[in-house]
């Protein structure tokens, strides 16, 4: 997290995003400090797949199969707190512990959310860590009072017993729309009025204006939708004399950040390629995957991304080589695990890219 210009995006430690990190060129991935949410449990037919005990242990493994040797953050948010597993341990304790025993290095998160067990978990692996640093990660909410947060941060500052320097700062507002830029960044100076983001060791923002769904873009068409994030980002970037510091870029790659958890059997999914350009993304939208073509109709999908003047060609990223792949259906068309790989694959290439040569930092930031 040193490098100023580095990409944050927010994601989730599901095969389609951690495929898609390991398929990212070399030049690509160190680019990149991914932020993860550990998933929750996945439901199908009204069940849930796996224990908590073994959603844990899969968790981990994936950690270690596609993570081990890049820098990451690491949050424990959308789980009940109260859970615990069979031999009642905390989960995140349980986690924790497993990773360091593993020698996986990675930057552990929290929000003003948790309460005092979390708070115990994280300051127990901390004073065991050669380097302590963490992540606070500030939401929508916090801003409601900030006075309130202020004393909050302070708080668990003295608690954890470590100095803002060791400490990662992420706003993140989630979703948010074009009006709401403004009144953000009004936000943001009002908040370092009382904690100063210099202060802390680095300062990330993140949001997403991808939509929750495709309900705006007809079937079988195209359709544009503008990354409201970049432009928050960009508004902040200039109003960094009242915000104190120049934060750096986060966002939620190609989905939304409040998506539903919706059970897979009664799921109604369409064919679409989300294809993301420097200020926009182009959602190439299919039918219902059950009916007609069902995956079939990837193959023309494809041609239409590859014809159209956003593709930036098959040697850009690995995704890009998929669409090519399939536009003439040298490749399969895989399923929606695959084109998720396929369009986060061509997101982080790009964004990463975009944030490394934006140019707007200095050595002095």
């Amino acid at each position: 997290m040193n490098k100023l210009n580095h990409y944050v995006p927010m994601m989730n430690l599901k095969q389609g995003e951690l495929k898609a990190i390991k398929e990212l060129a070399a030049n690509a991935l160190e680019k990149i400090t991914p932020f993860f949410d550990v998933p929750r449990i996945a439901i199908v037919s009204g069940e849930r797949t796996n224990t908590l005990d073994g959603h844990i242990n899969k968790t981990i493994a994936n950690i270690e199969k596609y993570c081990k040797d890049i820098p990451f953050i690491l949050d424990y948010s959308l789980f009940d707190l109260q859970l615990r597993l069979e031999n009642k341990m905390h989960p995140l304790k349980y986690l924790y512990d497993a990773l360091f025993e593993k020698n996986i290095i990675f930057i552990p998160a929290i929000g003003l959310d948790r309460d005092e067990e979390y708070l115990k978990i994280l300051k127990d692996f901390l004073h065991k860590t050669p380097s302590p640093q963490f992540c606070l990660r500030l939401q929508k909410d916090d801003f409601d009072s900030i006075e309130e947060t202020q004393q909050n941060i302070g708080q668990m500052l003295s608690f954890l017993n470590i100095s803002a320097d060791k400490c990662d700062l992420v706003i993140d507002f989630k979703c948010i729309t074009e009006n709401e830029v403004e009144s953000f960044i009004d936000s943001l100076s009002e908040l370092n009025q009382l904690i100063a983001f210099v202060d802390f060791h680095s300062f990330v923002l993140a949001a997403s204006g991808f939509p929750s769904d495709m309900s705006d873009i007809p079937p079988d068409s195209h359709g544009t939708v503008k990354r409201i994030e970049y432009d928050l980002w960009l508004a902040a970037i200039n109003a960094a004399p009242l915000i104190g510091r120049k934060p750096k870029f986060g966002d939620y790659c190609i989905v939304n950040p409040d998506r539903p958890e919706i059970d897979s059997v009664k799921m109604r999914p369409g064919g679409k390629i989300r294809y993301t350009t420097s200020t926009t993304w182009e959602i190439f939208r299919g039918h219902n995957l059950k009916k007609g073509q069902k995956f079939s109709q990837y193959f023309e999908l494809a041609k239409k991304v590859m014809g159209s003047s956003y593709f930036l060609g098959g040697n850009f990223s690995w995704g890009d080589k998929y669409i090519a792949q399939c536009a003439t259906e040298a490749k399969k068309t895989g399923n929606l695990p695959v084109w998720m790989q396929v369009d986060i694959n061509h997101h982080l290439t790009l964004v990463g890219e975009q944030i490394a040569n934006s140019g707007v930092f200095s050595e002095s930031d």
